[in-house]
C-alpha cells in the first residue's frame, strides 16, 4: 500500500505554531498527526518521522489504518511504499550535500 507524503509540508507549518506547554515534543507532534488525520480520514493511513538531531528530536509517529477495511492499525515502524515520492527526498539530501561542499553536482559519479 502506497502511503501518501503530501501532508509534510502541512504538518511542518503546524509545527511551527506549536508552544511549549508540559507536553513533550513528541507528544504534540502526535497530536498534530493525529488532528491532521482526524481532519482528512480519507486515506488509510499517514506515517511521519521527525529528525532534527541539533534539537535532540529523532520521532516517527503514525495515525490511522494500515488496512481500514479489517480496522488494522498503522505503526510507525512498518514498512511503507513510498514510489517516486523517494526523488523529492534523494534531490533534497544532494542538494544539501552541494550546498556544505560534500558533492559537487557536475563531477563523474566514478
Amino acid at each position: 500500500m502506497i502511503y501518501k507524503t503530501f501532508w509534510a509540508p502541512l504538518l511542518l507549518c503546524t509545527l511551527s505554531q506549536i508552544a511549549l506547554p508540559a507536553q513533550s515534543v513528541e507528544q504534540q507532534l502526535q497530536e498534530v498527526l493525529n488532528s491532521i488525520y482526524e481532519a482528512n480520514p480519507n486515506p488509510a493511513g499517514l506515517m511521519f518521522h521527525v529528525e532534527a538531531p541539533g534539537h535532540g528530536i529523532s520521532w516517527s509517529g503514525a495515525a490511522g489504518y494500515s488496512d481500514a477495511s479489517n480496522k488494522i492499525s498503522i505503526e510507525a515502524d512498518q514498512p511503507a511504499l513510498i514510489a517516486s515520492s523517494i526523488n523529492t527526498y534523494i534531490s533534497a539530501t544532494m542538494l544539501r550535500l552541494v550546498e556544505i561542499g560534500k558533492l559537487e553536482l557536475d563531477r563523474p559519479v566514478s
